[in-house]
């Protein structure tokens, strides 16, 4: 018996030392939530970094000109709940295409441009503009953690609304039959009107947004 001893304890130790590191980690991760749910403003150097679409152009998402917005809506061809928004996402580009850009993030960062084409035309995807955000910078710069999740931004790189397109999910698996609250058409509505957003964050329900490959992992 009392050579069984320093092997439980041995374990014993083991067994704290790993629910400190979980306990660390797990508030790191809250932390880093937190961070991301109440950031209203995007710094002037992420603003200004170059993006490239999927044609290849260099664009500034980010850094709308004055009196427009930008439309980040984040998405991924594997999520059904935000292929199912692909229509209501449609219309809102050309709806509001006169002050806004709608912004088409694919956070996936195992997509190739063609799937990415095959995509937008699978679920008619117009007038958007797509990105492949593989380094994820839009998905940090946002602090986007859902798909799909919309981020509204101005001239000034403020979020002015983040949060989800409508509640067209009560939860995941569970849609109305019936929206009641569009969330972002709201927001827009707003927006444009000059008026301050009434309600300018709200809950996503969808699948996250899955963590970018290292760069040992691509090369």
């Amino acid at each position: 018996m009392p050579s069984q001893a320093p092997s439980f304890l041995m374990k014993l130790f083991s067994l704290a030392v790993a629910c400190i590191w979980s306990a660390v980690a797990a508030s790191t991760a809250m932390a880093d939530e937190s961070d991301k749910a109440s950031r209203t403003h995007i710094e002037l150097a992420a603003r200004k970094l170059p993006i490239l679409d999927i044609d290849g152009h260099s664009i500034t998402p980010l850094a709308p000109a004055a009196g427009h917005f930008s439309i980040l809506v984040f998405t991924a061809t594997e999520c059904p709940i935000a292929n199912a928004f692909s229509p209501e996402i449609a219309r809102i580009a050309a709806e509001f295409e006169e002050k806004c850009t709608v912004y088409l993030i694919y956070t996936d960062p195992d997509l190739s441009v063609q799937e990415v084409r095959d995509h937008l035309h699978d679920y008619s995807l117009k007038p958007v503009t797509a990105i492949l955000d593989i380094e994820q910078t839009l998905v940090q710069a946002t602090g986007a953690t859902h798909t799909p999740e919309a981020s509204v931004i101005d001239s000034e790189g403020n979020q002015i609304y983040r949060g989800r397109i409508n509640n067209r999910y009560a939860a995941l698996g569970k849609a109305r039959h019936v929206v009641t609250k569009h969330d972002l058409r709201a927001a827009l509505d707003s927006i444009i009107a000059g008026s301050p957003v009434s309600i300018p964050r709200t809950e996503v329900i969808g699948c996250y947004i899955p963590t970018p490959r290292s760069q040992n992992t691509r090369n």
